[in-house]
């Protein structure tokens, strides 16, 4: 498994890439980003397409276990290698449990943050955007949380610019990479300017 890093133009050239793969294949009457992450590369799409844009969010249980732990205080600090094998060795370790669990999906709260829902009523092709997938877990509650906003018609497509794990529950319609790890802008692990 190999670590990429896309900040700044290397993160807007990916979201560029995958904007035109979407394009290609489908056009949104609105894009859903799953914050945090998601938000962030559904923002940049959203650039390329000029449709409204909705942001949900859906909170991780070990999301909420790093945060605890306060890890994100010292990653910037250490060397980019170390902290490429600490995530190798966290999604290493997670795919392995979510195989031994027979592949249960962790199940996280998700929450409308902001943009108009009636959107969604009005469209009928909608795009669903996070950053990264794992498990595949936050594109099935996301769906899920959004059915009764869709109309019957509606045709919902999904994108990310990575998936991680080898074989997840979900795959979204469109991706760049499988079997790589990004780190993204707003990672724990890139030291902020300040």
């Amino acid at each position: 498994m190999k670590v990429i890093t896309a900040i700044g133009k290397d993160f807007d050239s990916l979201c560029d890439r995958l904007s035109k793969e979407i394009i290609k294949e489908f056009s949104p009457d609105v894009i859903i980003g799953v914050a945090t992450g998601g938000r962030y590369v559904a923002e940049e799409i959203g650039k390329k397409i000029n449709v409204p844009l909705v942001i949900i969010k859906r909170q991780r249980n070990s999301t909420k276990k790093k945060s605890k732990f306060r890890m994100a205080s010292f990653l910037p600090f250490l060397p980019r290698p170390i902290n490429d094998l600490l995530r190798i060795a966290e999604i290493k370790f997670n795919e392995r449990k979510f195989r031994k669990s027979g592949r249960i999906l962790s199940v996280g709260a998700v929450a409308h943050i902001s943009g108009d829902l009636e959107h969604l009523r009005k469209g009928k092709r909608i795009l669903i955007v996070d950053d990264a997938v794992d498990s595949g877990g936050t594109f099935i509650d996301c769906i899920n949380f959004l059915q009764p906003y869709l109309s019957s018609d509606s045709v919902v497509k999904t994108a990310a610019l990575n998936v991680t794990f080898d074989e997840p529950a979900f795959i979204p319609d469109f991706y760049l990479y499988k079997g790589y790890l990004i780190r993204y802008p707003w990672a724990s692990d890139v030291r902020r300017k300040g």
